[in-house]
């Protein structure tokens, strides 16, 4: 999944403007580098093909952005929803088509790490991300309005080709590299919010203390 606002990001193509979308910003807590950020690598046979994303997908009929999440998560990483501990939800984001994106904190337990399943459709490969790191990086900011393509990342260039002039992104956007993962767009957004509090510890503390 991918966003917008002042900070107008990655958009995917057309949609109803009631269409709704949820995400699972997944939290594990490993030994080796502590509090980190789950992140997947989008496949090439899918929109925003080798972008950095959580799990995540559109709403069904009757599902809470919870149950969407977990859902995706499963399909995506075959990490079923009894390894994940939901926390809050997050602020709700809106993608340039209108499609509302609802983030769903969660802490994935690390022992499912072992036992990933990718969906080879959907997703190429998952990395961590450590939330220390994060805390420590100040990400860059570009407005794609007025993009140097002199300067610009290589890799935010390649990802802002894949759209087109009709889906072309615009606006400002934040932008991590990490161990040479781009972070960018809505997804950035999210982690920079979600960095800005407690809320990893909080969730990493136990269900009951990750929620606000």
């Amino acid at each position: 999944m991918t966003g917008m606002t002042e900070e107008t990001t990655q958009q995917t193509t057309m949609s109803r403007p009631d269409r709704r979308s949820a995400v699972l910003v997944s939290l594990v807590d490993t030994e080796a580098a502590g509090l980190c950020f789950l992140m997947e690598v989008r496949s090439l046979s899918v929109r925003q093909p080798g972008e950095v994303c959580f799990p995540g997908g559109r709403m069904e009929p009757g599902e809470t952005p919870e149950e969407t999440a977990l859902r995706e998560t499963e399909e995506e990483l075959g990490s079923p929803a009894d390894r994940v501990a939901v926390c809050c939800r997050l602020e709700e984001e809106q993608l340039l088509n209108k499609t509302r994106v609802v983030p769903v904190l969660g802490l994935i337990d690390a022992e499912a790490l072992d036992h990933i399943v990718l969906s080879e459709k959907e997703v190429t490969e998952v990395f961590l991300l450590p939330v220390g790191w994060v805390r420590e990086h100040e990400p860059a900011y570009y407005d794609l309005d007025t993009l140097d393509p002199l300067t610009a990342p290589n890799k935010l260039l390649h990802y802002l080709a894949s759209y087109g002039p009709e889906n072309r992104a615009r606006g400002k956007v934040w932008y991590w590299e990490y161990l040479g993962y781009a972070v960018w767009g809505m997804t950035a957004r999210i982690i920079r919010k979600v960095i800005g509090t407690d809320l990893p510890e909080r969730c990493a503390g136990g269900a009951e203390g990750g929620r606000p």
